[in-house]
């Protein structure tokens, strides 16, 4: 969206002076979080032990992008944060 706003940089999209480049990171940080998520999923049954790879997934992208977006991030990074704080504290599901 940055393209849109021409030479101008606006604080909201963190006054960032390489919006195409940082923009394609952004979207392969965001597919990182995506598959984490996905493999969670896959992922219901297993110890927390086990599901502390896929939040690892889903921490790192949201943590690097708070860093690159700017206040844009501050909705997706704080839900990705909370799902993986909710990956690892939910107990495996009992089979019966």
């Amino acid at each position: 969206m940055q393209w849109a706003f021409g030479s101008d940089i606006p604080g909201w999209t963190g006054d960032k002076l390489h919006p195409v480049q940082l923009g394609i990171i952004t979207i392969a940080l965001s597919l990182v979080a995506l598959a984490s998520v996905s493999d969670a999923a896959r992922l219901a049954d297993a110890t927390p032990r086990r599901r502390i790879v896929p939040a690892l997934g889903i921490l790192a992208p949201a943590g690097i992008c708070f860093t690159t977006v700017g206040r844009l991030w501050y909705v997706p990074g704080v839900l990705l944060i909370l799902a993986a704080a909710l990956l690892i504290a939910r107990p495996p599901r009992s089979r019966t």
